[in-house]
C-alpha cells in the first residue's frame, strides 16, 4: 500500500469514525427530546431542536464530501406539505408561524426530507431575528417552484448578502453554513438541465427562498 492510499484509508475510516459519533449524539439528543416534550419544556426542546439541526447540517458536509448524497424527488402536495412542515415546528418557535398559500392543484416534485431540513433551518433563524411572525409561503415562478421563509425582522446583514454564493460557509451568527447547506441541496434538484437555486434578500425582513425546477 502507497503513503497516499495509507493516507485516503485513514481519512475515510476518520470520516466513519466521525459520522458513527454524530449519530450517536443525535440518538442522545431524541431520547433528551423526549423527556422535554413529556415535562413540557417547550424552551429546551427548541434549543435540541436547533442542536439537532446542526448534527444534521454536519452528517450533510460529510455526505457531500463523500459523494453520497442523494436526491430523491417524490410528488409533493404545497398546500399540505406547508401544514405539516408548520405544525412540526410552531410548537418550539417563538413566534407564530403563518401559511400563505397560492392557489395551486399541482404536485410539486422534490426530496421532501431534504428540502424540509432546509426550511426548518431557515425557520429557526427566522425565529431569532423577526418581530411578530414568520410566513411560509409557496408559488410557481418561471415555471420553477419557490418556497419561501421570510419574517419581518432587522433582514440579512449586508456582509450576508455580500457574501452568499461565493463558497463561503459561516458567519458571526451562525447563518453560513446552511445557506451553504441549502444551495447545494438546490442545485442537487435538476430537471432538464435546470438546477435549483437559494435566493436571499431583504423585503420588510429578510426573505429566504428555494427555487426547484
Amino acid at each position: 500500500m502507497t503513503n497516499s492510499d495509507d493516507l485516503a484509508e485513514r481519512n475515510s475510516l476518520g470520516a466513519d469514525i466521525s459520522a458513527a459519533y454524530i449519530h450517536d449524539v443525535k440518538n442522545s439528543l431524541n431520547l433528551l427530546m423526549s423527556k422535554a416534550d413529556a415535562g413540557h419544556d417547550a424552551e429546551s426542546m427548541r434549543l435540541l431542536m436547533e442542536a439537532d439541526d446542526k448534527l444534521n447540517h454536519l452528517l450533510l458536509m460529510y455526505k457531500m464530501q463523500g459523494g453520497m448524497l442523494c436526491i430523491n424527488t417524490d410528488a409533493v402536495d404545497p398546500h399540505s406539505f406547508l401544514d405539516i412542515l408548520a405544525a412540526s415546528y410552531q410548537p418550539f418557535t417563538k413566534h407564530p408561524l403563518r401559511i400563505i398559500n397560492e392557489d395551486s392543484s399541482t404536485d410539486f416534485y422534490f426530496d421532501r426530507g431534504l428540502i424540509e431540513l432546509c426550511l426548518g433551518n431557515a425557520i429557526h433563524n427566522a425565529d431569532r431575528f423577526t418581530l411578530s411572525e414568520i410566513r411560509l409561503s409557496f408559488r410557481i415562478e418561471n415555471g420553477m417552484t419557490v418556497i419561501a421563509v421570510s419574517d419581518d425582522g432587522p433582514g440579512y446583514p449586508d456582509h450576508i448578502l455580500a457574501t452568499f454564493g461565493n463558497g463561503a460557509l459561516t458567519s458571526d451568527d451562525g447563518t453560513g453554513l446552511g445557506l451553504y447547506l441549502s444551495s447545494r441541496i438546490a442545485h442537487l434538484h435538476v430537471n432538464k438541465q435546470t438546477h435549483g437555486f437559494v435566493q436571499i434578500y431583504n423585503k420588510c425582513g429578510a426573505v429566504f427562498e428555494m427555487h426547484l425546477p
